[in-house]
């Protein structure tokens, strides 16, 4: 008989659009081969729905509203001072279901923090999917340059401190926890006190399948692609200072460059890029890879942010060669060698490395094979999420043998 494993997730995996639900996706997906996996998350239905997918996961969706939701931040944040995310995400309707759930689940695994305290406390071998260690992001939101007022800067700050002390503090009341970067990963584990083997990484993955190398000689000449959800306001900055810093710089040298953004957007942001010369925005596209076909070069000016961005994972699996900011290069080093990109540590870097390929065809042919063969040999989600085998075979084998003892109940934070 398959060992049980329960998933609480902030929203359902489907469509598998933006970071974060395309993790839950390939995680769930992939624990299914060897597992009964069952996924708990909130969905915009009236009703409680289940269903199996085509995958044999069961899906347990319970509705919730942005109303719901704006008034449990509000309660949960200004009135008992913790995190507005988890406040935003709280449902007693889903805690009911969960409570249920866990009695015949053998693994339980939260993710994100958003999801962490319906799991806290239970005596089941538990694992906290951080993914990214998303107060870092809200602090390093507080220097960059802005070119246009975001009210969601305002809420990073407020909330940088509440989601620190609850990333910390459930670090502590889980078995393990997860992250997607080494980088993330140091942090947690230095400033929450856990050991070193409850913190581990596992890193995006990309299906390569999905994404058809096209060689460099087959692409045009001058323009310039950024691959991302816009509604995030990481990205959407990152677009807009790239409009404002480098894309002027770029059109001095090449008059007929484009600045290409593929990615879901607001009517707000699409104005907002469509405002500068040479911009394109394409929206949310059913394949990214035939969207993307006519660009030469890719760009990841992102100065807000923690993990490891997976449109970097796209642009070496689609053969296009890359310029990355040095917070999203940071998270390559952990693997040990030169990755294949081009590293801006400022907006003049930026531009000069931009144009540096544009004039190059030869570096770009290089770049592009290379970060073919990385993403191959490092991202595949197969190989990736065996990561994920691993932590919970060792755990089940600890509850089997108690050889280690698991935590014991924690005091709820919700």
């Amino acid at each position: 008989m398959k060992k049980r494993i329960l998933i609480v997730a902030p929203r359902e995996p489907y469509p598998a659009v933006g970071g974060d639900r395309i993790r839950l996706a390939k995680i769930a997906e992939h624990l299914a081969i060897r597992f009964d996996v069952t996924v708990v998350a909130l969905s915009a239905s009236c009703k409680i729905v289940t269903r199996e997918d085509a995958n044999g996961i069961h899906l347990v969706l319970v509705p919730h509203t942005k109303i719901k939701g704006a008034l449990g931040a509000l309660w949960y944040g200004l009135v008992r001072g913790g995190s507005l995310q988890i406040g935003y995400y709280r449902s007693r309707r889903l805690e009911l279901v969960v409570k249920e759930l866990t009695e015949s689940s053998d693994v339980l695994i939260s993710q994100m923090i958003r999801r962490a305290p319906y799991l806290a406390g239970a005596v089941k071998p538990k694992i906290l999917e951080m993914t990214d260690a998303i107060s870092q992001n809200y602090m390093r939101s507080r220097g960059v340059s802005r070119s246009v007022f975001d009210f969601r800067f305002l809420i990073y700050a407020f909330e940088q401190r509440r989601s620190l002390a609850a990333e910390l503090g459930f670090a502590n009341q889980f078995d393990r926890t997860v992250l997607v970067a080494q980088r993330d990963a140091t942090f947690i584990r230095d400033h929450s006190g856990v050991a070193e083997h409850r913190v581990a990484v596992i890193p995006m993955g990309v299906h390569v399948d999905d994404k058809p190398y096209q060689p460099t000689a087959n692409r045009g000449t001058s323009t310039v692609v950024m691959i991302g959800n816009m509604m995030s306001l990481q990205n959407l900055h990152g677009a807009l200072e790239f409009c404002k810093n480098v894309l002027p710089t770029i059109q001095k040298s090449f008059p007929t460059a484009r600045f290409l953004v593929i990615g879901r957007i607001s009517e707000s942001g699409r104005k907002q890029l469509m405002a500068h010369c040479g911009v394109d925005v394409t929206g949310e596209v059913e394949h990214v890879s035939l969207a993307a076909r006519g660009a030469c070069v890719a760009v990841c000016p992102i100065a807000i942010g923690a993990g490891l961005q997976s449109k970097v994972l796209d642009y070496f699996a689609l053969g296009i060669p890359a310029v990355v900011s040095e917070l999203s290069a940071e998270p390559f080093d952990q693997f040990g060698e030169d990755p294949p990109f081009l590293r801006a540590v400022d907006w003049h870097d930026f531009s000069e490395r931009v144009l540096l390929l544009l004039k190059n065809a030869q570096l770009r042919e290089s770049l592009s094979t290379r970060g073919r063969l990385f993403v191959e040999q490092n991202f595949r989600w197969e190989a990736v999420l065996q990561g994920y085998d691993h932590l919970i075979d060792a755990l089940i084998e600890c509850k089997s043998t108690s050889s280690v003892p698991l935590l014991r109940p924690a005091t709820r934070m919700d």
